[in-house]
């Protein structure tokens, strides 16, 4: 396993991150999950050290669920959990009602519920799922500044923030980290984002490296999913953008003729050997999966075919 620095710190992160959104229960269709803790242990003693998750993945689920698998071991982890997305379930509802909120209020009370689901003193990365449109960033990240003053979390970070959000966040405490969704097939992260970081020195931590199973190859025009699965209504699943991207799988294929091994294995090295990503994170519903996942650790690809794969949809 390869470590990178997280940001401008001494901590080391996996260039491998296990997401851990399977755990809380929901939007991925029916799993087994005593398959994803194995999985996430498997994880664990391959030496993955990075796992993400957030409050509102199955309602704090996830946090409990991941506690659970690493055990012990979880103090010596460096797990992300995200708050952002505040929510209301009314009795009788199946579906919680999701909103932005990043007011202190709302700070104070996630990170509270956060450590005690995950049974730590204090969480490695902490970051803000979305913007809050509502509440102006200087007044959250002052309320994170004094939370990592008490020792409450060591590191903050931001997902699905713009370049300019990322900016002003960066100017009143230091980000250590950003996630961003990045794929093959999804590339609408601006430049100005990867120069930012590369230039305040924040780790670029990519999501949806695999578009959510799709570069996996084994998903064909027509597929059908579950309707307690988020990829029933994804536009990358929909046979009109399905085949117009044929053309990456096919090429994901031959490559991973070329080097033995999977098509994923390709679609993941070429995340990580793009602009400056630190890690990427995937998730695992098997022990099987994990092991796949860990062949990009020995993989190296020749520059003229990550090209290849570059242009393939430019």
């Amino acid at each position: 396993m390869i470590y990178k620095s997280l940001g401008n710190s001494t901590q080391k992160i996996s260039q491998l991150g296990f997401g851990c959104e399977p755990l809380g229960g929901t939007d991925w269709g029916d799993f087994s999950e005593a398959k994803v803790v194995q999985a996430v242990r498997e994880a664990m003693e391959r030496g993955i050290n990075l796992f993400d998750t957030a409050d509102i993945y199955g309602l704090g689920r996830s946090e409990k669920m991941l506690s659970y698998a690493l055990g012990e071991k979880r103090k010596d982890i460096v797990i992300i959990t995200k708050f952002g997305v505040n929510w209301r379930l009314k009795k009788g509802e199946k579906r919680a009602r999701t909103h932005y909120d990043s007011s202190p209020e709302r700070v104070r009370k996630a990170l509270h519920d956060s450590l005690k689901r995950l049974r730590v003193e204090s969480i490695p990365i902490y970051m803000i799922h979305w913007p809050d449109p509502q509440t102006h960033i200087e007044v959250t990240m002052n309320e994170l500044i004094k939370a990592k003053n008490d020792g409450k979390i060591q590191h903050i970070g931001v997902s699905n923030f713009s370049e300019a959000q990322i900016k002003q966040a960066h100017s009143i405490e230091p980000l250590s980290c950003v996630e961003i969704p990045y794929n093959l097939i999804h590339r609408q992260v601006g430049m100005d984002i990867f120069s930012i970081c590369e230039e305040s020195k924040i780790s670029i931590l990519a999501y949806g490296p695999l578009a959510q199973g799709y570069l996996t190859g084994k998903y064909k025009n027509g597929v059908k999913f579950q309707t307690n699965d988020r990829r029933s209504i994804l536009d990358h699943f929909k046979d009109k953008a399905m085949k117009s991207n044929h053309k990456v799988l096919i090429r994901l294929k031959e490559l991973s003729e070329k080097y033995k091994c999977t098509p994923s294995n390709i679609a993941l090295k070429w995340v990580l050997d793009s602009q400056s990503i630190t890690s990427v994170i995937v998730g695992g519903k098997t022990v099987n999966q994990v092991k796949d996942n860990l062949n990009i650790s020995n993989l190296q690809l020749d520059n003229d075919d990550i090209i290849s794969l570059t242009n393939i949809i430019n």
